[in-house]
């Protein structure tokens, strides 16, 4: 954020640079912060992605330009082999980079209804498409546990919300700008690593919505 806190600032500062925390390596968990709110969240045989956005538009063409994914910071920037890639929310620096993400690895695409439409213009097959429209579900990855919880998004210009409110109910025009995608509700992901292998769940249809209440077993869809 800026030093006066009107505007957001796009490039990382010293502190912003990737890092990895967590416990020990023998732990079997790894989870590495690429900036905003992206982490890649590993462990011995699954690997997820959250909220993926390195492309990092300057602020004058997020305000005047339709937005495009870089694709070769994209490849460059995340592991060749990503199980699932995550959107908590359709803003551009939440989703950006996710389609562009699972059509490189095949990973499955997580997200709403409007993060999935998002994912349809870009060209993700329904093959990779778990759409998540209630909030408070769990989907189970390989050995890592997603549950996607309701939360509140910050306060953007001013201390007012500027680009929230709506779904989309249709795959968009691409490219586009970045008021394109504004969701009128955020997930906040929590994970679970690794998970007890004999924890029951259900499989998961492409494209179909979460409909067990919280609490149920989760949805598996690796």
């Amino acid at each position: 954020m800026s030093r006066f806190g009107l505007l957001p600032t796009f490039r990382p500062g010293p502190l912003g640079r990737p890092v990895f925390c967590g416990g020990p390596e023998d732990a079997g968990v790894r989870v590495r912060w690429l900036g905003t709110a992206c982490f890649v969240v590993s462990t011995k045989s699954t690997t997820v992605v959250v909220d993926p956005f390195v492309s990092r538009p300057a602020l004058r063409d997020v305000a005047f330009r339709r937005l495009v994914p870089d694709g070769v910071e994209v490849r460059r920037r995340f592991p060749a082999k990503v199980d699932a890639v995550v959107c908590g929310h359709a803003h551009y620096d939440h989703a950006m980079d996710a389609p562009t993400l699972a059509l490189a690895t095949g990973a499955k695409f997580v997200g709403s209804v409007t993060a999935a439409h998002l994912a349809r213009a870009s060209g993700v097959p329904e093959e990779q498409l778990c759409v998540v429209s209630r909030l408070g579900e769990t989907v189970k990855v390989g050995d890592i546990e997603l549950s996607l919880v309701p939360s509140l998004h910050g306060r953007f210009v001013f201390r007012r919300y500027y680009l929230a409110g709506g779904e989309l109910d249709a795959p968009p025009k691409l490219p586009a700008h970045a008021a394109t995608s504004a969701p009128a509700a955020s997930r906040s992901i929590t994970t679970a690593a690794p998970i007890s292998s004999t924890r029951s769940s259900r499989a998961c249809a492409p494209t179909s919505s979460l409909s067990a209440s919280p609490g149920a077993s989760a949805r598996e869809i690796i």
